[in-house]
Order: structure tokens, then sequence, then C-alpha cells
């Protein structure tokens, strides 16, 4: 990361001495944390409305009552089934380390910021309470703590010079990776929250990748850092490959989460949605936690839509977006064998047979991967054998750290924000067209009927109207006005006179 001695204590000596400056050009001063609570507290552990989740892999999966589960909750859930207490968790969490020779507890536990109503998943999220940048070192490697601190001068360096708010606190991992922690009070989990969540860390993310020296020995881990469901290392736990503990450092502001919002959001739509929560317009949008659904009665014949229409769209728009960046920027070198993977993951998403999706790689290949045909089969073959299946956040880090390629439209809300008025007009516009379509579709019923019996000669009356038209004598006598005026408007046209005896 630093070629000589002298940068790496020039480094050292800024983070000692300078260790940033805050929105306001304030110094900050990172401290190490004498206890876990002073991180914890930040993020209100221990003090949940709703429900955390813990985990450790040390924690053996639950076969029955007896034996505790790998994921357990704290807090409170919705659904009143159980929960666990973190003190017990740490205890439970409780394996050999090889660096050390002993069997340690609280060892790799980790823990979601931000809560659910149930169970941890973003549909079920009910409050945030920070957002994350997860940083990794190149091939997962054990660094010094000295050589920790440096990589954090360096990214706390490229915010300032970017402009960008600094962290609240951050999180050495044990192994040489961290975690940086933009904190504020808990905000309800809004459905558009959790969208101008997901592009403020992309934001940060995106700039540190960018910013990142050529030889840096660190990563942005973007699945990660932009999943607000994620759980995170636990300060005061243990590392199980290095031995060492997670620590802890505060001293950066806390952050109110408009505010962040304000400083790192750009898109029009995330930026409205703001400007409409001030004036008070999404606040009956609330986070709720998923209804279970009604048992469906069986059906004797399946379904014709399974789904995989909708699928198929979201990967032809990723297919698109790809196609389009490189018939635009080209592909660099080194990285064909990536975007020849990826499409034809997506083109077997999207055609109906496999040779389909293989002829249509062929003719991309020879359009711009430009691979001779061995090396495109060679790279090609697992994804022959196996059917790729990604989340939203595995494709979106793919094309960044891969392609290079912006991943903002997987997250774009194609709907339309409106205020309440707008709405209620819309409501108001649709129950007006419904009534005039149906009331046209009886009119015409009735015009019609009314035209048969003036043809046939029968005597027109509301009750023969109303048998021949199939609908009620009721609804005959609401609209008898104007059949009569429409009865007018033909019949000298439509009575014929009865022929004359010539006998």
């Amino acid at each position: 990361m630093y070629s000589n001695n002298s940068e790496f204590s020039e480094s050292f000596k800024w983070l000692r001495d300078n260790d940033g400056l805050d929105n306001n050009n304030q110094k900050i001063h990172y401290r190490e944390t004498l206890v876990p609570a002073e991180f914890t507290d930040l993020l209100e552990i221990g003090r949940e409305k709703y429900c955390r989740y813990v985990w450790s892999p040390h924690i053996n999966p639950g076969k029955s009552d007896k034996r505790p589960a790998s994921w357990q909750a704290i807090g409170r859930r919705q659904s009143g089934k159980s929960v666990s207490k973190l003190i017990d968790i740490k205890l439970q969490a409780e394996g050999y380390v090889a660096k050390t020779g002993v069997r340690t507890c609280s060892l790799d536990l980790f823990v979601s910021p931000n809560q659910f109503f149930d169970w941890r998943n973003t549909k079920q999220l009910a409050q945030l309470h920070a957002n994350w940048i997860d940083i990794d070192t190149l091939g997962h490697d054990v660094i010094s703590s000295d050589q920790q601190e440096i990589l954090f001068t360096e990214i706390l360096q490229i915010l300032g010079e970017r402009n960008l708010p600094v962290p609240t606190c951050y999180v050495a991992s044990g192994s040489g990776g961290m975690h940086l922690y933009w904190i504020y009070e808990g905000v309800p989990a809004y459905k558009w929250r959790v969208r101008v969540w997901r592009e403020i860390s992309l934001v940060l993310a995106r700039t540190l990748k960018q910013a990142r020296p050529s030889n840096a020995n660190w990563i942005v881990d973007f699945a990660a850092s932009r999943d607000p469901a994620r759980v995170l290392r636990l300060p005061g736990t243990f590392h199980g490959k290095s031995g060492r503990i997670v620590r802890s450092f505060v001293g950066g502001p806390t952050y109110d989460f408009e505010e962040l919002a304000e400083l790192l959001v750009r898109s029009e739509q995330n930026q409205q949605a703001i400007v409409l929560h001030q004036t008070g317009c999404l606040e009956d949008l609330k986070p709720r936690p998923k209804a279970k659904a009604a048992a469906k009665p069986p059906q004797s014949k399946p379904t014709k839509h399974n789904g995989r229409h909708t699928i198929g769209q979201w990967w032809f728009r990723i297919y698109s977006v790809i196609c389009s960046h490189v018939r635009r920027e080209g592909i660099p070198e080194g990285k064909r064998d990536l975007h020849a993977f990826i499409l034809f993951v997506a083109l077997q998403h999207i055609k109906r047979s496999p040779q389909d999706a293989y002829d249509a790689i062929k003719a991309l290949n020879a359009e711009f991967i430009h691979l001779t045909e061995d090396e495109l089969a060679a790279y090609l073959k697992t994804a022959h054998q196996k059917h790729y299946k990604y989340t939203k956040d595995s494709i979106a880090e793919y094309l960044e750290n891969n392609l290079n390629i912006a991943s903002d439209f997987l997250f774009e809300n194609t709907k339309e924000t409106l205020t309440r008025e707008e709405i209620r007009s819309r409501q108001h516009d649709a129950a007006k067209n419904t009534a005039d379509a149906r009331r046209s579709k009886t009119m015409t019923a009735l015009q019609t009927a009314l035209m048969q019996l003036v043809k046939t000669r029968v005597t027109v009356t509301q009750e023969a109207i109303a048998m021949l038209a199939g609908r009620s004598a009721r609804t005959v006598r609401r609209y008898w006005q104007e059949l009569k005026k429409f009865e007018r408007s033909f019949g000298p046209l439509l009575y014929i006179p009865a022929p004359r005896d010539l006998s």
C-alpha cells in the first residue's frame, strides 16, 4: 500500500495529529472505545423497539428446542416469538481459535445495525439507524493494526478531498478490514427511505472505489455496503481467523437521516421524496410487516404465468445497459470473459432455449467481445452447467466492480411519486371514467333493444326493453327519457307502414 517507510510515517503522523475535518471544518479525533457499549449505544443496541438479528457460525443450528440457533433475535418480534439476550448469544458463540490455541466465547459474532419487524429481510425493515461501507483487504489478508490505521487514514483523506461527510465511527474487524458507519437517530424504514438509503451508500461506495489508489491493498465490498439487512461484526467479540478482538473507534459526528441525504442524494426522484416528506405528504407510507397471504384453493390447472416474464424483463434491462455501455465505451483488456459470462447469463433468462442464448452470445462475441471460439466456450462452461441467479445487490456489485458500469438503474423506482391531492384527483378521474364507460355500455344495450322492438313492430314498453336487454326495469326507468329522445331521432325512418290490401 505504501512504497517506503517515510510514506507510512507521514500518513501515521497525519492520522495522529489531524484525523480529519467534519462538514463545519472542525477537527475530528477518533479514539478507541474503552468499552463496546460506547459503540453499541450509538446504534441503540439493547434498546430495540423492534428486533435485531445476531449470527455466529459457531452456534449450532437448532435441531431441537434445547440447541441454540445460529440466527437469533434480540429486542421484540412483532409476532411475539421468542427472542434472546445478547449476553447469552455471546456465551453460545464458542469455538477453538487455532491462532491462540484456546477455545473462545463471543467468536465471529455479527449483528444487524438496522431493526426489523420480525424476520431479517429488506421487506421487514422497521427502522434505519446507519449507513455503512464495508472495506476488505485484498484476498481478505490479515494485516497489522498499524497498517489498518493507515488504511483508515487513506480513506479519510479521500472523503475529505471529495467533500463527503466523515464517518461517525469505524470498526476494525480484526483481520484488516473495517466498517465505516454514518449513524443517525433511528427513523422509520419507509420504502422511499430505503431507496434513499441505498443511494447514500452507493455514492459513498462508488466515490471510494473510483478514488482508490491503484496500489491500494483494499477494496469496497459493494454487496455488504448496499444491503440494509446486512449483519456486521460486533465490537468486543473475537475474529476467528486472526484471534484478535474486534475494536471500535468513535469521534465523528452523528447525523440526521434527512441531513445526510441532502448532502449525498442526487437523483431527482429521491430528492423529490425528501421534499414531499418535509411537507408532510409521505408520512402515510409507513413501513408495515408483510401480511401473511391467505391460503389459496388448489387449482385444477397450473397458472399460465409463473413470473419468469418479470425476471426476463429484469435481465433484458441489464443486458441492454451492458450492451449500450460496451458499444459506447468498448471493453477494457482483461475483462472480455467477465462481459461474456454475465451477458450469457442474462441471455439464458431472456431466450427460450440454451441454444438460442448461445447463438446470441456468439453474435455479440463477433460484434464486440472478440474472444476465440475455444475461449468463449471455456469461459461459458460453468454457465452452461449451472443456472445462475443473482440478487439485485449481487448483480450491482458485479456491474460496479467487474464491468465499471453504474448500477443505479437497478434501484430506480419507475413509479411516479404523487402528492395527496394528485392521488385524490387521479382516483376521482378514474372513478368518473369507469362510471362513464359503464353508463355508455348500458345505454348501448338499451338502445339496441329499443331498435329491435321498433323494427319488429312490437309495442315498446319499459318491461319489454328490460327483458330484451337483460337489464332490470329500474335501470330502464333511469334511462327512459334519453331512450324516448333516441326513439324520436330515428323513429320515422324505421317505422314501415302496413301494406295495403289491393284485393
